[in-house]
């Protein structure tokens, strides 16, 4: 249940993250980076957990991890189901995201990193 959880969390922070962007061109104000780093992170080892499960065994990870459940363990592998589809949704969302922002030219902004946010902007905005 552990991993699961930690799993659909880690989608939830991305998902405020992207949505936050998209909103506000800046991500979450209260947020803490170390959270968010903490969260893609996670979210990459499930998704490609995910894919490198559907290329070798033909299935989803929950499939190949938790099998046919019975009685107690159907809740940990909806649960798990549950964490796969959210972590998908969450890339998904990352990459709607960029083109979103290549399209309305925030991707490639002066003062934007890599995370397409333009730093000086969201520093004076967010001062006030």
């Amino acid at each position: 249940y552990t991993i699961s959880i930690l799993g659909i969390a880690s989608a939830a922070v991305l998902l405020w993250s992207e949505a936050s962007i998209a909103m506000t061109r800046c991500g979450p104000v209260l947020l803490p980076d170390f959270v968010e780093r903490s969260a893609y992170v996670s979210i990459f080892i499930i998704v490609s957990g995910t894919n490198l499960s559907r290329i070798i065994f033909g299935s989803s990870m929950t499939e190949v991890l938790m099998g046919d459940a019975i009685g107690e363990t159907t809740a940990g592998k909806n649960l798990f189901g549950s964490m796969e589809v959210l972590a998908v949704a969450s890339v998904l969302g990352a990459f709607a995201l960029l083109a979103w922002q290549v399209l309305n030219g925030d991707a490639f902004a002066d003062g934007a990193g890599l995370s397409g946010i333009d730093v000086r902007w969201c520093k004076l905005t967010n001062e006030v």
